[in-house]
């Protein structure tokens, strides 16, 4: 006989979040990129 249809317990109750989405989310500003480095020119 298969056990197909049998569910575990921990298949059966899914975990509920801690914190409501408002304020599990954090939105931040945009950082400021770091400059590039250039190589120096090589005249010749």
């Amino acid at each position: 006989m298969s056990n197909w249809g049998l569910k575990r317990a921990h298949h059966r109750t899914w975990p509920q979040p801690a914190a409501p989405p408002a304020e599990a989310v954090t939105i931040t500003p945009a950082s400021k990129s770091a400059p590039a480095k250039r190589k120096p020119k090589v005249t010749a």
